[in-house]
């Protein structure tokens, strides 16, 4: 299909679009490629299910023209005297690949035409995976549904730009590529990041930087009725119920008892207005200590709860961006030669970014436009390996379908299976897809949740 036959909403536009030549790094990208290894990527994957087969020549046609529209996903790393920063790549995308089984692999700046990002398809699956510098699970969607949109309107189907789609005609405007970090960061008062020493899982690393990922499919009505009834979010729900299933295992290992913590990520454009596809997310780290005593479901539950309402307000978050930005506004570190700056962000990391158990991300319910709905079969979510975190989860919902994917870099799988035999033993039916090599775990994984046990 060429541009003549394109719908006027999404067609694009001459000379509208300009590109800045570089972009400093917002005050979340700045960790990323100062701690990046090879078994941490900091690479996260977003992708839709459609009602048929990809077109691979088409969508690589319809990426060509999306990224356009995304001038901060249109840039290559670069690392100055100073600070890494992101440069305006002259290619015109990156290439469209065919899926692989081991998703959010270490993302190599010289590779992939230098973008920071990658397309896959497979059968009917549309997957982008993102280098964290680059944008959060925000600015991901966007993108995918903007992308998916153009793909969609070549294979000649009028989706207009709408919501979670943009204009891929329009210039950008000047908000989508702020850093909202610096603009909002202005409280007075400090926040002491010091999580405990948490508890961690062991066991048998997959190894050759390959991790298993589990996703269980459930109604998402029944999801929420469940949360409501608690009188909590679906999001605490998911995340007591994963702590209460770490506790529980650090309870039959009969080691030292250290404290569980889940990291939750929170979309910051809810307290703060933004457009920014940049990251704009902080994190909430609530913990239970097994030292203090004995844990029902109900306790960590209530925990999580009153840990959330007693941080999610404006004053709390800006404190916690703004001792966040202490670092970057240090004139003393802001002089400082990047090697220096890399063994300090180092140093932070270790002693703050690492001390949680796993993490929990709701990307919430996806709306798209009714004239993409029948083409959707459902979006996932998942999380790219950790440096020293085993097990996270990451949750989508669009319709009545949520996806909730655990990624694990063992080969063990009772994390997997305790947290989806208690979602069906609350009367949550679960269908489970796996990238497993079959075998008896994966099967025994399978009868145990048909069974309810």
């Amino acid at each position: 299909m060429t541009d003549a036959n394109l719908s006027p909403a999404i067609k694009p536009k001459a000379n509208q679009i300009h590109s800045p030549a570089w972009y400093r790094l917002d005050n979340a990208a700045k960790i990323y490629p100062a701690v990046k290894t090879y078994k941490w990527s900091m690479m996260f994957r977003l992708g839709v299910l459609l009602d048929e087969p990809v077109d691979p020549p088409v969508l690589e046609a319809a990426l060509e023209e999306t990224i356009k529209r995304f001038p901060t996903l249109a840039v290559r790393m670069r690392q100055g005297l100073f600070w890494y920063y992101l440069e305006h790549n002259p290619a015109a995308a990156p290439p469209v690949r065919p899926d692989i089984q081991n998703p959010c692999q270490r993302v190599k700046w010289r590779e992939n035409r230098r973008f920071l990002f990658r397309v896959y398809y497979y059968n009917r699956r549309i997957a982008c995976e993102f280098f964290h510098s680059l944008t959060d699970g925000h600015g991901g969607l966007m993108f995918l549904n903007t992308l998916t949109a153009a793909y969609l309107a070549r294979k000649g189907h009028t989706v207009p730009p709408e919501g979670s789609i943009l204009d891929i005609g329009a210039a950008p405007d000047p908000e989508e590529l702020e850093d909202a970090f610096s603009r909002y960061a202005n409280s007075k008062a400090r926040i002491v990041l010091r999580p405990p020493k948490s508890y961690k899982i062991e066991g048998t690393g997959t190894g050759d930087y390959r991790f298993n990922l589990t996703a269980g499919i459930v109604p998402a009505d029944k999801l929420l009725a469940l949360s409501r009834a608690a009188g909590v979010s679906v999001t605490e729900y998911l995340s007591a119920l994963i702590v209460d299933v770490f506790y529980r295992k650090q309870l039959r290992e009969r080691k030292r008892q250290r404290p569980v913590t889940v990291q939750i990520p929170v979309n910051v454009r809810k307290y703060f207005p933004s457009k920014t596809m940049r990251n704009f997310t902080l994190y909430m780290i609530p913990a239970i200590d097994p030292n203090l005593g004995e844990y029902t479901f109900d306790e960590i539950l209530s925990n999580i709860n009153l840990y959330m309402k007693g941080n999610l307000n404006g004053k709390r978050l800006n404190a916690h961006m703004s001792t966040n930005m202490m670092f970057e506004r240090n004139p003393i570190i802001r002089a400082a030669p990047l090697f220096l700056k890399n063994l300090v962000l180092h140093v932070v990391y270790r002693f703050v970014g690492r001390r949680h158990t796993t993490t929990v991300t709701n990307m919430g319910r996806v709306s798209v436009p009714p004239e993409m709905r029948g083409h959707v079969l459902r979006y996932e979510a998942v999380l790219g390996p950790a440096l020293d975190n085993s097990v996270h989860c990451a949750v989508i919902s669009y319709e009545n379908k949520m996806v909730i994917t655990l990624s694990n870099t063992t080969e063990e799988n009772d994390i997997e299976r305790d947290f989806f035999t208690r979602l069906v033993k609350l009367g949550i039916p679960v269908k489970i897809e796996s990238n497993r090599p079959s075998g008896e775990d994966t099967h025994a994984l399978l009868r145990q949740l048909r069974r309810g046990t």
